[in-house]
């Protein structure tokens, strides 16, 4: 059986992130007979270009694109982006999955695929209450309770749904990431009650499901993210009801680790793969030069 990992960094987020090394992922990869896929977190456009790397503290700064890319050179491994969406810079963020692209084509390496996904919202009522400022909501659990607390968790719903819908209508990305993420830091109870969306459950889930019925008819794929499971949510960021709604939808399904070190290349593959075929899922989509391709996972 071969397993796909379509989701993986070449490092860790930290204070002072260490140097994109390819090799580790590679030797783990090979020693695994995992095929991976490279996401890093793109560059940011020039108004979210904040702190001393102009990074936001977890992207990939301005430059170190040339050198993140030189080492795929006489590589097969797919090399992609993690790219967030911002409502406001649509045709920068264009500029630079564009950029990108041309950068790998020029050195001639196998391209994966463009991810699409949310980390940061205008919700810091702080600032401007018509013109919130933007803000990196799911870095720790102290800000997600804070922006929880001072804009109810009913307006975060709405604004990552508005920004999710808007990352699938640009028509850019090949899959939208983690869409699950919201949940980053909820827990269930043993009454299988939410600690973050207890009462929102209803409105959060047809939230989501919209954005998975829009990302089918735009003809990208979603993921589903195994990260979560190392999180407080303790699950997958996709449910086994939007599984099955995928399969109804013939929407296409991803498997990804979201690995940030080598030893959590196609980490929780059983549980995701029992998820898929619970839910009567026989093909899963990896994308190779931005095209899907299906096998069968079991």
């Amino acid at each position: 059986m071969k397993i796909y990992d379509e989701h993986v960094h070449l490092r860790a987020h930290s204070d002072e992130p260490e140097a994109h090394n390819l090799r580790p992922f590679l030797q783990v990869a090979q020693k695994r007979q995992i095929a991976i896929s490279i996401k890093e977190h793109g560059p940011l456009p020039k108004k979210y270009q904040r702190g001393p790397r102009g990074d936001f503290y977890f992207a990939m700064a301005p430059e170190e694109l040339v050198p993140f890319l030189d080492q795929f050179i006489d590589t097969a491994v797919p090399v992609g982006l993690e790219l967030d969406y911002f409502a406001d810079a649509e045709d920068e963020v264009r500029e630079i999955a564009g950029n990108f692209l041309a950068q790998a084509q020029q050195r001639r390496l196998k391209i994966g695929a463009l991810n699409g996904s949310v980390h940061l919202l205008p919700l810091d009522l702080n600032s401007d209450t018509d013109d919130p400022d933007i803000v990196m909501w799911d870095d720790k659990e102290e800000s997600f309770a804070k922006y929880c607390d001072l804009c109810g968790i009913d307006r975060i719903i709405e604004e990552y749904h508005k920004a999710l819908c808007g990352l699938v209508k640009m028509q850019l990305f090949d899959v939208v990431s983690h869409v699950d993420l919201l949940r980053k830091f909820d827990r269930i109870d043993v009454h299988g009650k939410s600690f973050y969306l207890n009462g929102h459950e209803t409105f959060y889930q047809e939230a989501i499901f919209d954005v998975l019925q829009q990302a089918g008819e735009n003809g990208i794929a979603v993921e589903l993210n195994t990260q979560g499971i190392d999180r407080p949510y303790g699950r997958p960021f996709l449910t086994p009801q939007a599984i099955k709604f995928c399969r109804e939808k013939k929407i296409r399904l991803t498997f990804a680790s979201d690995a940030h070190k080598p030893e959590t290349i196609g980490r929780h593959f059983a549980i995701a793969g029992e998820m898929f075929a619970a839910a009567g899922v026989e093909k899963l989509t990896c994308f190779r030069e931005r095209k899907p391709h299906f096998y069968d996972f079991r």
